[in-house]
């Protein structure tokens, strides 16, 4: 019992004495942290002077808008005369016309494009497509066929080209017009003459254009003698035989405007007997009053285009420009007639009304080899055919005649020609009524 009082009475004092130092030692950290804290206030305001500021960071939006609307401002009235009172009238803000069927860029929640005239200019780009390849964000080019006037535009996996099967979903106007050919919507750009281009732009998918413009639509507006007034000529030049010139005239008189636009391109091809040949034209006459304004063109063209198809690395190791099959060619014909006029009675009201005939013409020769061959058959004057344990057997025709290894009935067993014409008329309008009032 003592032991254990005695034990007691030593750990009692020394439990109190270690409360008491930590007290003491917690003392001290305030008193300093508190001097810490007041000297670097002190600190602060000494060198509040030579604090620097960090200019205002603006996050702008990832879609693109159109600049606000400048509204112009009237000029300050004439002062009176000096016989009355001197005044002077405030400058006032007109307020600017509506434009009936247009919608501010700002107001469209898409990555609307626009290209103008000038990015369509030889110097900048030999041909179409790759002026729009060059002047557009999101578009890039393919070819399917092998030659330049035949590529595809692609756009948010999406294509416009000449090719059936490939997964067309962007819907293609010209004039308000829908070219996409009725067979495949494919789109042949070699139709429309790039000179005669005066504004291009890419929306989008939105249904306004129609149920196939998924990936978005192109709408070509071309140029009249309203929008254009000179005389330009060009010719160009360059490898593989490529040469081409344009000629394009506009202008008005009076209320009368008239406009044309012509080109030529020959090229011979980058491999053995592949040529290209382009002829076009377009043709707009106009005439306007005070309300009203009406259009009458015609977009003419006679192309003809030989494909590039694969050839064996065998060839190729031999003359790159080697072609393993011909012949491949692909001839296009239009005549393309639209009349559209427009009515304006009021600031805020528009009418318009278009129609259009247009016959498309295709013409396509396909030239394919077979299996005969003319060479280690067991007979050697005449052709043999393999058969499917890898041996060859003479060719015997279905009333049992035997084919010569050499000759024009050769020739045509080596090969096969496929030929393919399609011919399509197509006829349509369109009226339309906007307003470009705003609602109360």
């Amino acid at each position: 019992m003592r032991g254990d009082v005695r034990v007691g009475s030593r750990v009692r004092p020394t439990a109190a004495k270690d409360v008491l130092h930590g007290l003491w030692a917690a003392a001290l950290a305030l008193l300093m942290a508190s001097s810490v804290v007041s000297a670097q206030e002190n600190s602060n305001q000494a060198g509040s002077s030579s604090t620097t500021k960090l200019p205002e960071i603006h996050v702008i939006a990832t879609t693109p808008v159109a600049s606000p609307r400048v509204t112009p401002r009237a000029p300050a009235a004439a002062p009176a005369p000096t016989r009355a009172p001197a005044t002077t009238a405030a400058a006032t803000e007109a307020a600017p016309k509506a434009v009936p069927g247009a919608v501010e860029l700002d107001k469209i929640p898409s990555n609307v494009q626009t290209v103008g005239a000038s990015a369509f200019d030889g110097t900048k780009a030999p041909d179409l497509l790759q002026s729009m390849d060059r002047a557009l964000p999101g578009v890039s080019l393919s070819s399917q066929t092998g030659n330049e006037f035949q590529l595809d535009l692609n756009y948010r996996g999406y294509v416009a080209g000449p090719v059936i099967g490939t997964p067309e979903g962007l819907a293609v106007y010209q004039n308000g017009v829908r070219i996409n050919e009725v067979f495949g919507d494919v789109v042949n750009w070699d139709l429309i003459p790039q000179k005669a281009i005066n504004q291009l732009t890419l929306v989008p998918s939105n249904p306004v254009y129609g149920l196939n413009a998924t990936g978005g639509a192109v709408a070509v507006e071309m140029k009249n003698g309203y929008t254009y007034h000179a005389v330009e000529g060009e010719v160009s030049g360059g490898s593989y035989g490529r040469a081409g010139a344009s000629v394009q005239a506009g202008g008005e008189v009076g209320n009368l405007s008239g406009y044309i636009a012509a080109d030529a391109i020959n090229d011979a091809g980058w491999r053995q007997d592949t040529p290209s040949s382009l002829r076009r034209v377009f043709a707009d006459l106009g005439a306007r009053g005070d309300q009203t304004e009406f259009h009458l063109s015609f977009t003419g063209a006679n192309n003809s285009f030989s494909a590039n198809p694969a050839t064996p690395v065998q060839m190729l190791a031999q003359n790159w420009a080697s072609t393993y099959t011909l012949p491949q060619t692909t001839q296009n014909q239009l005549a393309f007639m639209t009349a559209s006029a427009t009515w304006k009675p009021s600031d805020t009201w528009t009418y318009q009304a278009i129609a259009y005939f247009r016959n498309f013409q295709q013409n396509h020769v396909d030239g394919n080899p077979t299996n005969a061959q003319n060479s280690g058959c067991p007979d050697p004057t005449v052709l043999c055919f393999p058969n499917l344990d890898g041996t060859v057997s003479n060719l015997i025709t279905t009333r049992g005649q035997t084919v010569p290894a050499s000759g024009s009935l050769a020739t045509s067993f080596l090969g096969e020609i496929d030929r393919t014409w399609t011919t399509t008329n197509s006829f349509g309008g369109s009226v339309q009524a906007s307003s470009a009032k705003k609602s109360v």
